[in-house]
């Protein structure tokens, strides 16, 4: 499970730092994960120290 999180947050932030464009400064992921899971969680996270 783990590694398909991985995959699936390395393919996304690719998708999007590869666009040609700056990385957004909202991002709406409410279809991407459920609201109250780890990965949820941990995709914010990761999205705030990003934008640091």
């Amino acid at each position: 499970m783990q590694r398909i999180f991985a995959i699936l947050y390395t393919s996304l932030l690719g998708i999007c730092l590869g666009s040609g464009s700056s990385f957004p400064s909202n991002i709406n992921i409410g279809g991407l994960f459920p609201t109250d899971s780890h990965e949820y969680e941990v995709f914010r996270f990761a999205l705030s120290h990003h934008q640091d």
